[in-house]
């Protein structure tokens, strides 16, 4: 094994665990919200996505897992917003939990077999098969997750942040007596 493969196998690692990361940096910083639950997470979402490309459905198979994701997200959500038990109490009840769960999705193995599975890395390994990139399939297919999650992020806070000001401008232009059906403050706040 020569060093740019190495350096190649540390590349896509990181950018598939980055996303992990990204995950945590949202909590933290965005939220305010100290958040356990992203690894039990994250590797529910590679059970699922896994289970489902077995099944025959590739594409289908991102979708599921970011639905299992956002599901278990929901649950770590509902355990502080609506019973008040603490964030890191909270995450790391749904990642304990998380790990029998993943084992019951993947039918009671801790190992599934998709060496002869079709997947998005097999598929890009076929379109990109007679170009240059045909050896950095996985590199690309890692970073273009990456990069589709940071554009998504940045699209989604733009968009939030212009809802955000056109909300702050619909209530100053109503002011506090008027018919928006709410009382409004007459001033922005400082």
């Amino acid at each position: 094994m020569n060093i740019l493969s190495l350096v190649q196998t540390a590349l896509e690692l990181g950018l598939i665990c980055s996303l992990t990361v990204l995950a945590l940096f949202l909590s933290y910083s965005m939220l305010n919200v100290c958040d356990l639950s992203t690894d039990g997470c994250f590797t529910l979402g590679a059970a699922v996505g896994a289970m489902v490309a077995i099944a025959g459905h590739p594409y289908l198979a991102i979708l599921a897992a970011m639905g299992a994701g956002v599901l278990s997200g929901f649950i770590t959500a509902l355990l502080q917003t609506k019973m008040g038990i603490d964030s890191l109490l909270a995450g790391i009840i749904v990642n304990t939990g998380l790990y029998s769960i993943n084992i019951a999705v993947m039918g009671g193995s801790s190992l599934l077999n998709m060496n002869k599975t079709e997947t998005v890395f097999t598929k890009a390994r076929a379109l990109l098969q007679d170009t240059f990139l045909a050896e950095q399939y996985k590199l690309l297919v890692a970073a273009i997750a990456v990069i589709a999650v940071i554009v998504f992020l940045v699209v989604s806070k733009v968009s939030l942040n212009r809802f955000h000001a056109t909300s702050i401008i619909f209530i100053f232009t109503c002011g506090i007596n008027s018919f928006c059906g709410a009382a409004a403050p007459s001033k922005l706040p400082t």
